[in-house]
This record gives C-alpha cells, sequence and structure tokens, in this order.
C-alpha cells in the first residue's frame, strides 16, 4: 500500500500579489478604522479639556468678586480702625 502523493503548492508570483494584495487591504483597513479611533479620542480629549477649562474659569470668577468683596471689607475696616484710633 503506498502512501497518497501531496499536492505540491506552487507558489507562483501571480500568488504571492495576489495574498500580498489581500493583507495590504486588510491593514489599509485596520489602519483607517485606527485613525478614526484615534482622531474620535483626540475630540473626546479636545472636549473634555474645553469642558475643565470653562469650569476652571468659572471657579476663577467666583474666588475674584470673592477676593473683591474681602478687599472691599478690609478697606472699610481699615478705614473704621482708622477714626477709632483717632478718637
Amino acid at each position: 500500500m503506498t502512501k497518497p502523493k501531496r499536492k505540491k503548492h506552487n507558489n507562483t508570483q501571480s500568488d504571492v500579489s495576489d495574498v500580498s494584495g489581500v493583507l495590504e487591504s486588510e491593514l489599509l483597513i485596520r489602519i483607517e478604522a485606527l485613525e478614526e479611533k484615534v482622531e474620535e479620542c483626540a475630540r473626546q480629549n479636545t472636549q473634555r479639556i474645553l469642558d475643565e477649562l470653562e469650569r476652571v474659569r468659572g471657579q476663577v470668577h467666583s474666588l475674584n468678586l470673592e477676593n473683591e468683596t474681602l478687599r472691599k471689607e478690609l478697606k472699610e475696616l481699615r478705614e473704621e480702625r482708622a477714626i477709632l484710633v483717632e478718637e
């Protein structure tokens, strides 16, 4: 009993080119998908940064108003003290 002969694969230049073309197409598709994902992440991160910046600006504005109020109160207290010292 003889063993069945294996079919030999003759990888021709055409076959190699076909496989290479398929792999290149798959890689391009994956690259495009990753580029889209990177762009989406960049958009989301930019929006998060802008939101955080707006929040911090609000805090700074609030602190500036509070600081202004405290300066006015301090000025009034100093004026009152000056009046008391004169008396």
